[in-house]
């Protein structure tokens, strides 16, 4: 929710800012159910998990790195990218899980499978729109630099996932540090 609100003032239209004031809420009101689904699975609360915001280093590599594009740059494409692959490929693995019954169709899992196959689409879309829209007055390079921003991104999410399927912790000299 944090990277919307440092994108508001880099918009220069207010459908634009309202956009991004209702992710906000969205976030807040919405996908929150879905981070829930994921920690009872755990057994543990959403709250529990997010109150110490210590991440393992994926988490938190990636995290810097969509903040780093919000405050190093003044065009808010740059951010928009950092962060577009994560409703992205949430979408297209809950899309993907639902046509594929060999994948994990527990009650739990489908629940957020059938959450993220529905519920990206407008961001994608408006993403997409706000992209192209602040990528119209950019040269060549600085459109491969946010290209660049963006695939960094994916990688960061498969990453982000993988720490979950390994239970990554950050480790000093050999030693897991809790």
């Amino acid at each position: 929710t944090n990277l919307y609100a440092l994108l508001i003032p880099k918009m220069n239209s207010m459908n634009d800012v309202k956009f991004l004031v209702e992710q906000i809420e969205f976030m807040v009101e919405g996908e929150v159910l879905a981070h829930d689904i994921l920690a009872q699975i755990v057994g543990e609360s959403y709250e529990e998990i997010i109150k110490t915001k210590v991440w393992p280093p994926s988490g938190d590599h990636y995290i810097k790195h969509m903040y780093f594009q919000a405050h190093s740059r003044e065009n808010a494409i740059y951010t928009i990218a950092a962060m577009a692959p994560c409703p992205y490929i949430y979408a297209e693995l809950a899309k993907r899980s639902q046509s594929d019954h060999k994948l994990n169709r527990e009650k739990d899992t489908a629940k957020w499978f059938d959450f993220y196959s529905t519920e990206m689409d407008d961001i994608i879309n408006v993403f997409e729109a706000l992209m192209n829209k602040l990528a119209e007055s950019m040269s060549d390079k600085e459109l491969e630099q946010v290209k660049q921003v963006f695939l960094e991104s994916c990688i960061h999410e498969r990453r982000f996932f993988n720490m979950a399927m390994t239970l990554e912790q950050w480790e000093f000299g050999g030693k897991v540090n809790d």
